[in-house]
């Protein structure tokens, strides 16, 4: 969605991807798209918002990132002013989402379709710094950087759709 005008996100929010990533992202959905419009196939888009699995992976960017600082009573670096909103959805509940897309019974008419899966609560970095020093009853403080070139600041969604159509519940 690239850095959207309106939130929450829905799916009729314009795609206005700001990364090479992004934009294979969209490439991808309207290769889905044409297929489905071409050859009948049946396609279903699913976007996620801010994945995370409570486990130190490459999935997750900044909570256990935050978890492991707050823990050795380190700084929690903050890239950007801290008022950056992301929308954190658990992994178990993504999971579930995509089995219910797949369990889907023909609620959705559409031979092409597509479904935000979201937690649907925006929470800012610097509220998510300290609930985890909260909660780790850390010693850490807060630390701000510059911001990451190419970041959006704000960013979460409305899965009303996913709820509705797939049942979906996160």
């Amino acid at each position: 969605f690239g850095e959207p005008k309106v939130l929450p996100i829905t799916e009729k929010t314009p795609l206005h991807p700001i990364s090479i990533y992004g934009m294979t992202k969209v490439a991808g959905e309207e290769l889905c798209r044409i297929f489905s419009e071409n050859y009948g196939l049946k396609t279903r888009i699913l976007r996620f918002t801010s994945v995370y699995s409570g486990k130190n992976d490459k999935l997750d960017r900044v909570i256990p990132k935050f978890i492991i600082q707050a823990a050795k009573n380190e700084p929690l670096t903050i890239y950007g002013t801290g008022e950056e909103t992301f929308d954190f959805t658990y992994i178990d509940d993504i999971t579930k989402g995509i089995w219910d897309c797949i369990q889907e019974t023909g609620k959705s008419q559409n031979l092409h379709d597509d479904f935000i899966l979201s937690f649907g609560q925006p929470v800012s970095l610097k509220e998510l710094a300290k609930i985890i020093i909260e909660e780790t009853k850390s010693k850490s403080e807060i630390k701000y950087e510059k911001a990451l070139q190419l970041s959006t600041t704000k960013c979460y969604a409305d899965c009303k759709k996913a709820r509705e159509i797939l049942g979906f519940n996160p």
